[in-house]
C-alpha cells in the first residue's frame, strides 16, 4: 500500500481556552497533558500508523513546533517536514498545500493538532479501514459514536460507511434525537484520501480556490525540512473549510464509524472533564461540579459549577456550564487590552523561553531557558545594562570580544551597548536568571547584529 503521510493542521488561535490558550501560543502548544502538548500527543498518536509526517503550521508559529516536535523520540525516527502559512486561510487551503506538496502516490490522513483520542487500539483499526477505502477513490471522514446528546458538536448523518448529510451544531432537543436514532456520529474533523482524489474533488467543487492555492505553491521556497510561501499571493486565497469546500459536495465521501474515547477540548467544560481528578493543589474542596486549574493551593466550598482558570498573569472565573461564552468574553475585551491578552508573563521564543519574576520601574528580573542547540542574537541595549546568573546548564557567552563557557552559580555582567549573546551548545537545557537595571526596559531596546531566525 501507498505511503501514509499524517497532515497535522497547526493552526487556530484557541480563543475558547484563554487565558490558558493565546493568540501568540495557542492552545495545541500547551503543556497541560501530562506534561506534554496536543501537537506532541497528536504525533505520538499517529507515529504507528504514519510513514511521515507533514505539518501545516503559521509562519511565526513555525518555532514552537518544531521545538516541541524536537523533544519527541520520533522525530529522529521519521521524516517531518513543515509546510509554513503566511496567512491562515481555514482547512481547505491548508489541506491542498499539503497536497500539491505530496508525492504523487501518498495517501494524506489529515488531523487537527489539539484533539485528544484514546484507545489507540480501536484508533488505528478505524484508521486502516479509512485507507481502504481511500485505496478506492473514496475520501473518508471519521465519525466518532456519540456518548451523549452534546451540543458542541456538527454531526454526520451515516448508513454505514455512506454519508447521508451533515449536520450543523445542534440544540439540546435536536442533539437528543439524534443520540436516540443511532445514525448520527460526532463530526471528528479527521478525513484520509488520496493525493490525487483530494487535487481532483477541489478542482472540481472548488476550482478557485484551487488555482488560487495552486498559485500560492509556486512561490514555494525550501530549504531544509521547512517550505515559505508568498504572503501576497496567499491574501488572495479565500479561506473556506474543508467541510463547505469539499465533503458536503462530493460525490465520493465515506465515513468510518470510530468508538473511541475522544474529546476536541474545545473549551472549558470539556477540558475539565478530561482533567477530572488530576487538579492540582487542592487542600480542600465543597464545591459541586467545579474545577479550578492553578499552580497556588486551593482551598474551596460552598461554589457550584464553578471554573477558576489561573494563568501567569490573569485569574478567569466563570460558570462551568456557559463555558462557550469565554470567546465571546475574548472577543469583546480584547480591543482594549490587547498586549495583555495575546502575551503571558512566560514568553515563548525560537530559542526557548522567558518568564517574567519582577517588572518595576527601575529594574526587571527574568528567568531565562535557552534549548540545547540554539543561540540567541548577537545583540545590544541601548537603555540597560544585564546581569546574568546561571542556575542550570553551561551556556556559551559572547560579551564583547570574548566568548566563554560558564558553570552554574557563575555571573555575568553585560554593560550599556555592550555586545552579547546567549548560545546553548550542550544537550541539556540552559537557564539564567537576568536582572535588568536601566532608563528603559522595553522588549523593543534591542539592536540585533546577527540572528540564525532572520530578525536581524
Amino acid at each position: 500500500m501507498s505511503n501514509l503521510v499524517n497532515v497535522i493542521l497547526c493552526g487556530g488561535s484557541g480563543s475558547r481556552l484563554w487565558p490558558l490558550s493565546r493568540p501568540k501560543y495557542p492552545k495545541q502548544f500547551v503543556k497541560v497533558f501530562g506534561g506534554k502538548s496536543l501537537l506532541q500527543l497528536t504525533a505520538e498518536r499517529n507515529s504507528n500508523i504514519a510513514d511521515s509526517f507533514l505539518i501545516v503550521v503559521a509562519e511565526d508559529m513555525y518555532h514552537h513546533a518544531v521545538n516541541q516536535l524536537e523533544e519527541l523520540s520520533i522525530y529522529k525516527e521519521k521524516e517531518f517536514q513543515f509546510l509554513c502559512e503566511p496567512v491562515g486561510k481555514n482547512t481547505l487551503p491548508a489541506i491542498l498545500l499539503a497536497s500539491f506538496h505530496a508525492s504523487d502516490d501518498d495517501q494524506l490522513f489529515i488531523t487537527p493538532s489539539d484533539q485528544v483520542i484514546e484507545n489507540l487500539e480501536s484508533y488505528e483499526e478505524c484508521v486502516r479501514k479509512g485507507r481502504e477505502l481511500a485505496s478506492t477513490g473514496k475520501i473518508n471522514t471519521f465519525g466518532i459514536k456519540p456518548r451523549s446528546a452534546h451540543t458542541g458538536f456538527g454531526y454526520i448523518e451515516a448508513n454505514g460507511n455512506e454519508i447521508k448529510s451533515f449536520k450543523e451544531k445542534p440544540n439540546k432537543e435536536v442533539a437528543e434525537q439524534y443520540l436516540q436514532s443511532g445514525n448520527y456520529l460526532w463530526n471528528a474533523g479527521l478525513f484520509l484520501a488520496s493525493k490525487k482524489t483530494f487535487l481532483e474533488q477541489a478542482k472540481e467543487l472548488s476550482p478557485k480556490i484551487y488555482e488560487q492555492v495552486n498559485n500560492v505553491y509556486q512561490s514555494i521556497k525550501t530549504e531544509k525540512s521547512v517550505s515559505k510561501f508568498s504572503k501576497e499571493l496567499m491574501d488572495k486565497v479565500t479561506a473556506e473549510s474543508i467541510d463547505y469546500g469539499l465533503m458536503e459536495n462530493t460525490k465520493v465521501g465515506s465515513v468510518v464509524e470510530c468508538d473511541v474515547p475522544w474529546n476536541d477540548l474545545g473549551n472549558f467544560e470539556s477540558l475539565a472533564n478530561y482533567l477530572k481528578g488530576s487538579e492540582k493543589n487542592i487542600l480542600h474542596n465543597e464545591s459541586k461540579n467545579s474545577f479550578f486549574f492553578t499552580d497556588k493551593k486551593v482551598v474551596s466550598f460552598g461554589l457550584e459549577n464553578i471554573i477558576a482558570v489561573e494563568d501567569s498573569d490573569t485569574l478567569f472565573i466563570g460558570n462551568i456550564n456557559e463555558s462557550e461564552k469565554v470567546k465571546e468574553v475574548y472577543s469583546a475585551i480584547k480591543s482594549k487590552q490587547e498586549s495583555d491578552l495575546h502575551t503571558q508573563s512566560m514568553e515563548h521564543r525560537p530559542w526557548g523561553s522567558f518568564y517574567n519574576l519582577a517588572d518595576f520601574d527601575e529594574y526587571k528580573v527574568k528567568r531565562i531557558e535557552v534549548l540545547p542547540g540554539k543561540s540567541l542574537s548577537l545583540q545590544k541595549h541601548l537603555h540597560r545594562s544585564e546581569h546574568w546568573i546561571v542556575v542550570k546548564g553551561q551556556p556559551t557567552v559572547t560579551v564583547g570580544n570574548e566568548i566563554k563557557d560558564y558553570k552554574v552559580g557563575e555571573h555575568i555582567y553585560i554593560g550599556k551597548e555592550e555586545v552579547h549573546r546567549l548560545e546553548n551548545k550542550t544537550e541539556t537545557k540552559v537557564t539564567i536568571v537576568e536582572v535588568q537595571l536601566g532608563s528603559y526596559l522595553g522588549e523593543d531596546d534591542i539592536i540585533r547584529l546577527e540572528d540564525v531566525y532572520g530578525r536581524a
